[in-house]
């Protein structure tokens, strides 16, 4: 397992010390890369069918947040859609990140959450999606880590409010204190891999997530912490 954050700087920079921080800098060498018998294993990836829907039977995020506007307009706190072109430019807003989502249909429209998450605890619901970049990468043994980065960090605030069962955008304040990957095992983003998401602590405004990010066939990309500030919308 290893782990690394982005370095400051110009983008060869920022490539370089991803590539060093999950290829050559924690490999083990001599005798010790030859042991047997060492610890290895992680926890099972979804089962799709299952645990979660088959990217084709999921929304993106365009398409998933047209049909939840439409009701979400009615709501004292989500007035602001009604302004002039705002829908459209959520629309513009989502059509110019580099990846695509694939969202359940629940990760918005709080009414379609089945009983037996909604009568769970908050710490023992799971959010899961797909995700995948949009376009091939130039230099995949660089940028599917930077694509992992990024990814990671997208969403995550957001799936706080669905697992706590709160309307989606209804924060009056989000922000991330900090987070961290661990960064597994190398996979293909330009294929659909799922992000599985859970809020295990919230309080005085802050909540802890964690994450894992399988491949479709089973494998441990990424696993991710993070604490965020989110000051939630009430009526009080």
């Amino acid at each position: 397992m290893w782990h690394a954050a982005p370095v400051a700087g110009s983008a060869a920079r920022g490539a370089t010390a991803f590539r060093q921080a999950t290829d050559s800098a924690y490999q083990l060498e001599g005798s010790a890369a030859n042991l047997r018998g060492q610890l290895s294993h992680n926890r099972a990836p979804p089962l799709v069918g299952k645990d979660i829907d088959h990217p084709d039977d999921m929304l993106t995020q365009e398409e998933l947040f047209r049909i939840w506007s439409k009701k979400a307009m009615n709501k004292k706190h989500l007035e602001y859609l009604k302004g002039k072109n705002c829908e459209e430019e959520v629309i513009r807003c989502y059509n110019r990140e580099p990846c695509i989502w694939k969202l359940p249909l629940d990760m918005f429209d709080q009414d379609l959450v089945s009983d037996e998450e909604r009568y769970a605890p908050p710490s023992d619901r799971t959010l899961r999606y797909w995700v995948k970049t949009k376009d091939s990468l130039k230099n995949p043994s660089i940028f599917n880590w930077v694509a992992i980065a990024y990814i990671s960090d997208y969403f995550y605030l957001s799936a706080n409010m669905r697992l706590n069962l709160r309307e989606m955008f209804t924060t009056k304040f989000s922000v991330s204190l900090d987070h961290t990957i661990y960064f597994n095992t190398e996979i293909d983003t330009n294929s659909f891999f799922s992000y599985n998401v859970k809020n295990i602590k919230a309080g005085e405004n802050r909540s802890i997530m964690f994450g894992e990010m399988f491949s479709a066939e089973g494998t441990l990309a990424a696993t991710t912490v993070q604490e965020g500030l989110s000051v939630v919308f009430t009526d009080d």
